[in-house]
């Protein structure tokens, strides 16, 4: 038999024959992940799968950091807080089934991807206490308190629904914005209930109104008066409820509308600015919570009408979440309220609790009542207050 040739150590060898000794000593490179195989296969139906599917996760987590965090700061975020965020689902029609077929650990994350559009950037919210009820049922508890808040648009459209929304709802308190002479007439003619108006706000109660104070506004008239927009429209009423007195705190804030209108019709720049408009929302949001809270503390405070903000919003988060939002708490669906035409649906009404003060039974959407805003409904239970 031939005997095998000793092997010599790399050391003994000419230059050239070490070199390949040390190369064939090198350890393997260890296996690429699944997902660095996939972007690199050879097969150019999987690679350019993984790429696009990877390049639309990383566009939505992008999306997801920036409306929360640069909303209000920087155009594109704040057009798309505002803007048909639906619209973000059109990719998925192309590549779910893409990655169904050449790609399917990716489907798996598109799927998981299309949750975060759904639920953080979308807003969309799923609680039991309201899944089972798309509307709010007729029997509810006997302490419980139903609140509905609608922008009326002007409100003449709205007094033909009066009956509707009272039959539908049978709201215990309501509040209006852009409430009109005409909607403020027919609610003052309810019998047994008390109202109470102020400029654009109109708020009707069950039982009798017995105070009412506006917010302080000069600065806000001012800045309307010079184009600036600037809304800043708060109202307090309190009400003598039977288990003790609440203040229902209707607001109407300035709309984002303003900043962004420069890039759909001919308005000079200098009024439209989306960080003027924004620095003004800002500043009606810091001063609206502050001076709805102050009372807050001794008594029973719900905060409710058009903010103008959804809750992605960072103008909202820096102010608001402070307050107990009742579509958060229980709310199901995405909840939109405000629909303008075929492409912008947005949540921007909210039913607001002091912290402590209540517990949240429900919370919905109504139907079309002639605006361009839709009712929100809330029940609410009061909490024993500590003595």
């Amino acid at each position: 038999m031939r005997q095998r040739r000793a092997e010599r150590p790399t050391g003994d060898l000419p230059l050239l024959d070490r070199r390949q000794a040390e190369r064939r000593q090198v350890p393997q490179r260890p296996k690429w992940p699944w997902w660095r195989r996939d972007l690199y296969s050879r097969s150019f139906e999987l690679r350019w799968s993984a790429r696009l599917a990877l390049a639309w996760v990383t566009a939505l987590v992008v999306a997801w950091i920036g409306q929360a965090f640069l909303s209000e700061r920087l155009l594109p975020f704040t057009v798309l807080l505002y803007g048909p965020r639906f619209l973000l689902l059109t990719p998925f029609g192309l590549l779910l089934p893409l990655t169904l077929l050449f790609a399917r650990r990716w489907f798996l994350l598109l799927l998981g991807s299309l949750g975060v559009l759904l639920g953080p950037i979308m807003g969309g919210r799923v609680h039991l206490a309201t899944l089972r009820q798309s509307s709010p049922p007729m029997a509810r508890d006997a302490r419980s308190l139903r609140v509905l808040t609608l922008n009326a648009e002007g409100g003449a459209v709205v007094v033909q629904q009066l009956g509707v929304l009272f039959e539908s709802y049978r709201p215990d308190v309501l509040a209006f914005q852009e409430c009109g002479p005409e909607l403020g007439e027919a609610l003052a003619q309810l019998k047994g209930w008390s109202t109470q108006s102020w400029q654009s706000l109109c708020v009707a109660s069950r039982w009798p109104i017995t105070a009412m104070d506006t917010m302080p506004r000069a600065t806000f008239s001012r800045v309307s008066e010079l184009g600036f927009g600037g809304a800043g429209l708060v109202m307090r009423t309190r009400v003598a409820h039977p288990e003790g007195p609440l203040d229902l705190v209707t607001v109407h804030l300035e709309t984002a509308r303003k900043g962004l209108e420069w890039m759909l019709a001919d308005v000079p720049p200098e009024l439209a600015a989306p960080d003027l408009n924004a620095r003004i929302r800002t500043m009606e949001s810091e001063r609206t919570a502050v001076w709805a809270g102050v009372r807050a503390r001794d008594v029973a405070t719900i905060i409710t009408g058009d903010f103008n903000l959804p809750v992605e919003s960072r103008i909202y988060r820096d102010h608001w979440t402070g307050y107990d939002n009742a579509f958060e708490e229980v709310g199901t669906g995405f909840g939109f309220t405000k629909h303008e035409g075929r492409w912008l649906h947005i949540r921007i009404d909210h039913v607001l609790t002091a912290p402590d003060a209540f517990d949240v039974l429900g919370a919905w959407v109504g139907m079309p009542v002639g605006s361009d805003h839709r009712p929100v409904i809330a029940d609410l239970k009061r909490r024993p207050r500590p003595s």
